[in-house]
């Protein structure tokens, strides 16, 4: 009895000891392990919203906004005798002198957008409006405003799209080319399709990682071409004795705010 006594007591005195040394061995290794996490938790950054947009991100955006533009095209009797003239519209007023210039109206427009190179994407967009043609027509001292007729405007652009600067919100730059294409509703001789340069800046506000909000500025830039138009007096002919000037180059300037989202 007295010998099994010694003996359990050793066992118990290596257990201890083994447990211990597991003990000891296991613990810097805990400890490191707890270290490692917390210097890898202090060191790395959270991922940042613009990270997913990279390469071959796509996004589409839809806005509403204003279209502007100016002065069309001016007739002049250089007699400085007057005469009625019949505007395209169905109206009527008397000047020796007119200038038809474009007045500013409400625009819509979409866009999709696709991730090409680092903070470059190119950009695909439609927008459209229609704006009334008023004639500014002078008569003795005295300029009346009338409606002329009302143009329908489509553009469809091309432009490759810069992000300044890599943040959550950020300003941007644009420029490329855009097909327009006016027509009139009160005449065919106003009608027609051309190609413009395009530039633009904007801003971007970020909600989340796929939802922005956007205000952007752009002017394309063409000359329009109405030398087949004929300012009729209220007879329906002709008038022969006038000069007639185009103006331009025309500028369309729209002015959006935007809502866009990553698919």
């Amino acid at each position: 009895m007295f010998d099994i006594l010694p003996a359990s007591g050793k066992a118990h005195r290596r257990a201890a000891w083994l447990c211990c040394a597991l003990i000891a061995g296991l613990a810097p290794s805990g400890a490191a392990t707890g270290f490692a996490q917390t210097v890898t938790g202090r060191t790395r950054p959270p991922a940042a919203p613009a990270e997913a947009l990279g390469h071959g991100a796509w996004v589409l955006g839809a806005g509403v906004g204003f279209m502007s533009s100016g002065d069309l095209f001016t007739v002049e009797i250089p007699s400085g005798s007057s005469a009625i003239w019949q505007t395209p519209a169905g109206g009527r007023f008397n000047a020796y002198e007119f200038t038809v210039t474009l007045d500013e109206d409400v625009q819509t427009g979409v866009y999709l957008a696709h991730a090409v190179l680092g903070r470059w994407w190119l950009r695909l967009d439609f927008s459209w409006s229609q704006m009334d043609m008023t004639a500014e027509a002078r008569i003795a001292q005295t300029v009346e405003l009338h409606r002329y007729d009302r143009l329908t405007v489509l553009m469809g652009g091309l432009s490759l799209e810069r992000e300044l600067v890599r943040a959550r919100h950020f300003p941007y730059v644009l420029g490329g080319v855009a097909l327009v294409d006016v027509g009139a509703k009160g005449t065919g001789d106003l009608d027609q399709s051309l190609i413009g340069w395009r530039l633009g800046a904007g801003f971007q506000y970020s909600f989340d990682a796929r939802w922005a909000g956007r205000f952007e500025i752009r002017d394309t830039v063409q000359q329009l071409d109405f030398s087949g138009h004929h300012p009729r007096t209220i007879a329906g002919t002709t008038t022969p004795a006038i000069e007639f000037e185009q103006m331009g180059p025309q500028n369309f300037f729209e002015l959006t705010f935007s809502i866009r989202g990553i698919f």
